[in-house]
């Protein structure tokens, strides 16, 4: 839809094209996708598309982009990158209480899934009975649903700060927001609770300089929360039955029931990616890869499924390090702009986010990073 867009719109095209940092993304993509192919002569007889995909993924997120801000344009009056992030928002709230009608209404999760192609979404359907201990929205589900409530969490966290949004001055709505959020990541994958300590060291790098006021901030919000919590709690409670409870209460918090039964932060989630690092047993392969992400069957190369340790078996360290120099530079771009110093912090501690969860998956920001990019370049005569 967007190359139809941009194809009946020369001026735009020319406009996108013409655009310096687009073009040096562009660069970017094309050598990583050169260096994705060229990994395949490491594989031949079998071909490998998933990285090679993955490489063209940020021009297609651009380009789609650039139709999106230019459809926002055309609605919002006093269009800024912070119109997005609050669209982001309002979107992952929509995810947020769609996952929770599922995990409340089973029956509604199976009438949803009903209509999906079993083929094209194996994954899901092998763990449709999870439903049971955790949140599974629309295209939203495990590792990955946690690496969007994340990235959703900590753009909410910044706004608290951005006058332009909808939620700044409205500590009802934001703290409901809030809530609901960390409730919804936490239910779909344990690895939430690193996106709350991030959200936490935001806060309190904001707040250091007005220690004693955000002291009692945290005390109010934190009673808020128990309420909350006690409220949600009861709602939970009413509608699932008993031994539900118990079992979601022991997924979400093991690592904390295990530290208070063994000394130790673990979950058996922590325990099979600790088991997941199978490193390369020779140098071709650390330098160069192997040329492959999955195997026949399609599980895991190696059987890993450690975001660094798949990107090296697949283009060895040095593609490894390319392909999140990619990351590293598109965050760089958009910080260039100067939108605010919050929001170039809240953008470095995105890219961190992602850094930390490749240790146990696979994650990246292009999606979310493309669409940032291109509403600054478009809201930013100066760009143009």
């Amino acid at each position: 839809m967007a190359l139809v867009y941009l194809g009946f719109h020369i001026n735009k095209s020319r406009m996108i094209l013409g655009n310096k940092i687009i073009l040096g993304s562009f660069l970017l993509c094309f050598v990583l996708l050169f260096i994705s192919i060229l990994a395949q002569f490491r594989n031949l007889g079998r071909t490998e598309l998933a990285i090679v995909k993955d490489s063209a993924n940020l021009i297609l997120y651009i380009l789609s982009s650039t139709f999106i801000i230019f459809s926002a344009q055309r609605y919002w009056k006093r269009f800024s990158v912070t119109t997005i992030l609050d669209i982001l928002v309002m979107v992952g709230l929509l995810q947020a209480f769609v996952s929770m009608i599922f995990f409340f209404f089973p029956s509604i999760f199976e009438y949803y899934t009903g209509f999906l192609n079993v083929d094209a979404n194996m994954g899901l359907m092998k763990r449709v009975g999870l439903i049971e201990l955790r949140l599974i929205g629309v295209g939203n589900a495990f590792f990955n649903g946690v690496i969007k409530f994340g990235i959703i969490f900590l753009i909410l966290t910044y706004l608290k700060y951005d006058k332009r949004s909808y939620f700044y001055n409205r500590p009802i709505i934001y703290f409901l927001s809030y809530s609901l959020i960390l409730c919804a990541g936490l239910m779909t994958g344990r690895t939430f609770f690193i996106a709350v300590l991030l959200s936490i060291a935001y806060f309190v790098s904001k707040e250091v300089k007005r220690f004693i006021p955000f002291t009692f901030k945290v005390l109010g919000y934190s009673s808020a929360m128990i309420v909350f919590f006690i409220i949600f709690t009861s709602i939970f409670g009413n509608l699932i039955n008993e031994s539900r409870v118990e079992n979601v209460k022991n997924f979400v918090f093991e690592i904390f029931i295990n530290y208070d039964d063994t000394g130790e932060f673990r979950t058996s989630s922590s325990d099979k990616t600790a088991d997941m690092y199978v490193f390369p047993d020779n140098i071709s392969t650390w330098l160069i890869g192997d040329g492959r992400f999955n195997e026949e069957g399609g599980s895991y190369y190696m059987k890993t499924d450690v975001g660094y340790l798949r990107y090296i078996y697949y283009f060895g360290v040095i593609g490894t390090c390319f392909f999140f120099f990619v990351q590293y530079k598109v965050v760089n771009w958009i910080v260039s702009f100067n939108y605010s110093k919050d929001f170039s912090k809240l953008m470095y501690f995105l890219l961190f986010w992602i850094l930390i969860l490749n240790f146990k998956g696979v994650a990246y920001l292009d999606q979310f990073s493309a669409l940032i990019l291109a509403a600054l370049i478009l809201s930013n005569k100066k760009q143009l």
